[in-house]
């Protein structure tokens, strides 16, 4: 009987040992970025960076669709490349800069552009506008 009410009592303690909810800071990412704080992981830096501080907040220019709310954009240190974040689950895309009458910087498969004039930034997917600053 002691035997049978030590096994429940430490059952219990497992238990209740696994039911603990995570802290907050222990969800690093395979980069050491805690995205429970706010980081998300930039290879253009190589750093942990939290995006709606140090990037440019572009909003969606459709009410409704398939398009996220705002994207972000970062800036490098040499300015030749931005890194756009269009989604939080999935890893930015590089553009770099191209000439042209504006500033303008594009992906490598040529589906997103970014231009920076006398209207603020716009982001087009393959020709449509799709984001701009939100200074409008």
């Amino acid at each position: 009987m002691k035997k049978i009410a030590g096994c429940a009592i430490l059952m219990m303690l497992v238990a209740c040992a696994t039911d603990r909810p995570a802290r907050v800071g222990s969800d690093r990412d395979a980069h050491g970025c805690i995205g429970s704080a706010g980081y998300t992981y930039s290879p253009m830096r190589h750093q942990c960076v939290r995006i709606w501080e140090e990037g440019v907040a572009l909003l969606s220019v459709e009410e409704k669709g398939p398009y996220t709310s705002a994207v972000f954009v970062l800036d490098s240190d040499k300015h030749d490349r931005k890194e756009l974040f269009l989604d939080m689950g999935k890893s930015p895309v590089i553009l770099t800069s191209k000439k042209a009458d504006v500033p303008t910087w594009q992906d490598s498969a040529n589906k997103w552009k970014l231009t920076q004039g006398t209207e603020g930034w716009q982001l087009l997917e393959k020709g449509t506008l799709r984001y701009r600053s939100a200074a409008h």
